[in-house]
């Protein structure tokens, strides 16, 4: 049960299996959603403008990312504009979907443009150049990858390493043009493409990160390291544009590690997951270029690492157990968590110490529950932050259904109406007696 303006504006029932990719374009006006299908929905009228089904396999998809338009020459690329309207915009549209051991190039004709299958499957499929469908294959265990251009249906470029070098993940800095190889040694090495027309990688440079390097996360122009248990700093720093600028090879020594490491340390380590704030309709700005801002998951809680009014690193932490939590860096102060089917919005700040003056050694972080949303039964599976109404957001279901909320109302009616409490059996009845509530399960209890 719910109470009247709860802050759910709508629902969308477009699949009918679990919800496992969400994502806006960049104008936000329109939602790519992937089940076993993916649906494409306008959002500013809510209809699906697109429904696709994808190979029937016995693995659940993971990802898909969308390709608005495919160039077929490096020509029509360059000469490309957003001047697409109406449905023919969508038409174009192309989307690569994985799962474990598949990849596809699907049209919005239902075509198949591209598929590659794997044995023991893929550890990492991730696009470094959308416009010109370049993209970046890995499979597990495996000491190479592949470049390949998924419109032409050819191989790129590929870079092997040494046997010994097996690849834990890959990413991939748009801005530099770079990809970053790590290694499950600890190694990680730097690869750049001076200049497209060369179907080539160059080596910038390798580092021995550490035995003990755990997650690996790109936040604008730096390369953020965190470590198990062992290693006592909170996290490392790597400023790229210092290897994106070098005309030679630079090796471990040459490269600057900042490491940070708290009064309060994050614990418990290692970290489970690093967030990173969603960016559309984010214009380029250089001097939140040079902030970072990521959420780490710990198992009791989370902290936002920032650049604060203190004009140095530090954190907010908000206890408690999440499955996922959402951010998006136009309102970088509101963070959007879930737990099963419980969503949770905090608001957070820097608070100068009006007690000092001295602004820059003294500030301090606050933060409140602004609302939590007993949303469903079933789990939440992605959360998705409006960039323009920071107080709205979708978040998909594991029962395949899309609700759009507005944490504001729901705010408000919490205030007159608490949330009813749960039970343990779901509910077949419900009997409302002046201000008691009665719920009956199937078997009447």
């Amino acid at each position: 049960m719910r109470p009247p303006g709860s802050g759910l504006l709508y629902s969308m029932h477009k699949h009918t299996a679990s919800v496992v990719d969400l994502d806006f374009t960049d104008d936000q006006l329109t939602a790519i959603s992937l089940s076993d299908r993916i649906v494409v929905i306008n959002m500013t009228t809510g209809n699906t403008v697109l429904d696709i089904n994808l190979p029937n396999l016995n693995e659940s998809y993971l990802n898909s990312t969308t390709l608005p338009k495919l160039y077929h020459s490096e020509k029509e690329n360059n000469k490309s504009t957003n001047s697409t309207n109406g449905n023919n915009q969508f038409q174009q549209m192309h989307f690569l979907v994985n799962s474990f051991h598949h990849i596809y190039l699907v049209s919005a004709h239902y075509d198949i443009k591209f598929e590659r299958i794997s044995k023991i499957g893929f550890r990492i499929v991730e696009f470094i150049d959308i416009k010109r469908g370049l993209c970046i294959i890995a499979e597990i265990d495996s000491y190479y990858i592949e470049c390949w251009d998924v419109v032409r249906n050819r191989l790129f470029s590929r870079i092997e390493l040494s046997s010994s070098s097996k690849i834990k993940n890959i990413l991939y800095i748009n801005s530099y043009s770079m990809i970053i190889i790590v290694c499950q040694n600890g190694k990680m090495h730097f690869y750049s493409i001076k200049d497209w027309r060369k179907s080539s990688f160059s080596h910038c440079a390798s580092i021995q990160a550490s035995q003990h390097l755990n997650l690996v996360a790109v936040d604008g122009r730096f390369l953020i390291c965190t470590f198990d248990r062992n290693i006592p700093s909170d996290f490392a720093i790597i400023d790229l544009k210092s290897i994106h600028q070098t005309e030679q090879t630079l090796i471990d020594n040459q490269i600057i590690k900042i490491w940070v490491a708290f009064d309060a340390p994050i614990t418990p380590k290692p970290i489970k997951h690093l967030v990173l704030p969603n960016k559309e309709m984010m214009q380029f700005n250089k001097k939140t270029s040079n902030s970072l801002l990521f959420t780490a998951i710990t198992n009791d809680g989370l902290y936002i690492v920032h650049y604060c009014i203190a004009e140095t690193l530090s954190y907010v932490r908000i206890d408690g157990h999440y499955d996922l939590v959402s951010m998006h860096a136009k309102n970088r102060h509101i963070v959007y968590s879930a737990s099963q089917g419980i969503s949770d919005i905090h608001k957070w700040k820097c608070v100068v110490n009006e007690d000092d003056g001295n602004v820059k050694n003294d500030a301090f972080h606050k933060y409140q529950l602004y609302v939590s949303i007993d949303i469903s039964s079933s789990s939440v599976t992605t959360i998705k932050p409006s960039a323009e109404n920071p107080l709205q957001f979708l978040c998909s279901m594991e029962n395949g259904v899309i609700h759009a909320y507005h944490a504001g109302q729901a705010r408000r009616a919490y205030k007159k109406i608490p949330t009813f409490p749960r039970t343990i059996e779901p509910i077949d009845t419900a009997e409302l007696f002046n201000t008691i509530a009665v719920t009956l399960d199937t078997n009447k209890r």
